[in-house]
């Protein structure tokens, strides 16, 4: 398979990644979110060529340090198709914190949910590596 597939399987795969996990945050479902975002993760990792196994590095490369993945014109669509689900992605996990916030009070496990979300908010703030992108 050629360079330029595997790179196109690749963003399809992160794209369908993105719209699941984009579903599960908005019907809270943080067990399975969990798992779409951690394949989301090996999806990126092996775009950037680091070791799917161990995932992307906590800090985004610096764009003058790390060579770039280079998108070509049809992949540049995928690539804001796939911003734009992060933003979404991001501002229903920022959604479902803020009543997690207010529902702590109220619920015993609301601790150990708030908690999940935060792990989720954490994986998908790893979506800047897409910011270098394009």
């Amino acid at each position: 398979m050629s360079e330029q597939n595997t790179r196109r399987m690749l963003l399809e795969n992160l794209y369908q990644l993105t719209k699941l996990a984009l579903r599960q945050a908005k019907i809270e479902y943080v067990e399975a979110l969990n798992s779409t975002l951690a394949e989301r993760e090996t999806v990126l990792a092996t775009m950037w060529g680091y070791d799917p196994q161990q995932g992307l590095p906590e800090i985004a490369p610096d764009s003058k340090l790390v060579k770039k993945p280079e998108p070509n014109a049809e992949d540049n669509e995928l690539f804001e198709e796939i911003r734009d689900l992060d933003r979404q992605l991001v501002s229903v996990l920022k959604h479902n914190m803020n009543k997690l916030n207010d529902e702590k009070l109220r619920l015993n496990n609301g601790q150990k949910y708030m908690n999940d979300v935060r792990d989720v908010y954490k994986s998908i703030s790893k979506s800047r590596y897409l910011d270098h992108v394009g």
